[in-house]
């Protein structure tokens, strides 16, 4: 009976162990089946990615849908289907892309230890990926340092991502992460700023880490985006002056100029010194900066905006104007004469197109004692004197006009 017993248990561990290995082979079997491409493997691991990049015929590398994890598949082979090695990256954890002849060499931190991954040959469509997905990993990174931040677009400065740049047009935000040596983030409102884009010229100037300067950008349609966006919310926040080509923002008392295809520039008045009417362009001299702000401009947009500035420099002194009583008269082509019945007050206005050199003397009715047209050689001027015992000359381009003038002051002088 012994004997008969210990063969039973034998026969049943000898049926234990050939069902345990057919079943490990019919397993096999069906992972084999079941595992025939890259796109198997991730499915098997729950990885989802929109496409899979052969570096070699042994290394391949798929991204995250959300950019947030790297997979690395190595020595697949679709004859042995089962032995590869697999390994994923958390996107967050790379520091670092760089390029060296044909090998890229991408940077990542595990356990608070450095390991790099050398990819080789570094293809164009190899560079391309590697690119897009370091920058999606530092764009993650400025939306984690602005949790409001809403991109729109992005770029970098470089391949490796030296900066990278983000645009919101949400609400005109421009942020930026400098990625090498010390690392900086800032944030800062473009509605606000002087910068210029030339897409002809692929040029982009704004302010980094507080100092104005060109910004290379490695992706060539972000400019062009950048370009419309911010024409589109210019267009809808600002004033009109000159469709397609001149606004202005009243509130930031800023002007924004175009050529209304490729360029687009802003002029923040109160940063201005000085503005220059050149043959072809026009010149604002910024204080404190030996830098000029040059805008290329044809004569009809440089008569508008010398036009803007005239009417710019009257609101400083007649903010409440009256246009049906009170009378501007352009006493030359730079200078106007105005008498201002509203508030009792003649004032004289010379450089009107200027900036700096703006000035104007305002006479009240009750200094006024005479006026008296004047001649000097071919200069035409009326010659007023007050009770401070001052002599105001003001110079007229036409003799009818000097007469005008002088008739206005006489008729008020008779009523005091």
């Amino acid at each position: 009976m012994i004997v008969f017993g210990i063969i039973a248990v034998i026969l049943i561990l000898l049926i234990v162990i050939v069902s345990t290995i057919l079943l490990i082979k019919l397993n096999k079997a069906s992972q084999i089946r079941t595992i025939q491409t890259l796109y198997d493997i991730l499915q098997s691991r729950s990885f989802k990615s929109n496409d899979i990049i052969n570096v070699n015929k042994h290394l391949s590398f798929a991204i995250s849908q959300d950019y947030s994890m790297l997979a690395m598949i190595e020595n697949f082979n679709p004859n042995n289907p089962m032995e590869y090695n697999y390994q994923v990256v958390g996107t967050s954890f790379i520091s670092a892309i760089e390029k060296k002849g044909s090998t890229i060499l991408l940077t990542y931190l595990k356990q608070g230890e450095k390991f790099q991954i050398r990819i080789y040959p570094a293809k164009k469509t190899v560079v391309e990926f590697f690119y897009d997905v370091y920058k999606h990993a530092n764009l993650k990174r400025i939306e984690k340092k602005y949790p409001n931040f809403e991109p729109t677009i992005s770029s970098s400065c470089d391949w490796q991502s030296s900066y990278v740049w983000a645009f919101s047009a949400k609400n005109a935000e421009f942020a930026y992460y400098k990625t090498f040596d010390k690392q900086y983030y800032s944030k800062i409102d473009l509605k606000k700023e002087h910068f210029t884009i030339d897409t002809k010229y692929k040029y982009f100037e704004a302010p980094v880490m507080g100092i104005a300067q060109q910004l290379f950008i490695y992706e060539n349609d972000f400019l062009d985006n950048l370009y419309q966006y911010m024409f589109d919310i210019i267009k809808q926040k600002c004033s009109v002056i000159v469709s397609n080509k001149l606004y202005y923002d009243s509130y930031n008392n800023i002007v924004y100029l175009s050529n209304g295809l490729t360029s687009l520039q802003s002029i923040i008045l109160d940063e201005v010194e000085e503005v220059y009417y050149k043959e072809n362009r026009l010149v604002f001299a910024l204080y404190n900066s030996d830098k000029n702000i040059n805008f290329m401009a044809d004569y009809d947009l440089i008569q508008e905006f010398r036009e803007f500035i005239t009417t710019f420099n009257l609101r400083k002194i007649a903010q409440n104007f009256d246009y049906q009583t009170d009378k501007l008269l352009n006493a030359t082509e730079n200078t106007k004469f105005i008498v201002d019945y509203s508030r009792d007050r003649l004032v004289y206005c010379a450089c009107l197109d200027s900036i700096a050199r703006f000035s104007y003397i305002i006479i009240p009715y009750a200094n006024l004692v005479s006026a008296t047209v004047e001649k000097s050689g071919n200069k035409n001027f009326v010659r007023i004197n007050t009770s401070d015992n001052e002599t105001i000359d003001v110079t007229c381009k036409k003799y009818e006009v000097a007469q005008y003038i002088q008739a206005q002051i006489m008729t008020i002088i008779d009523q005091i």
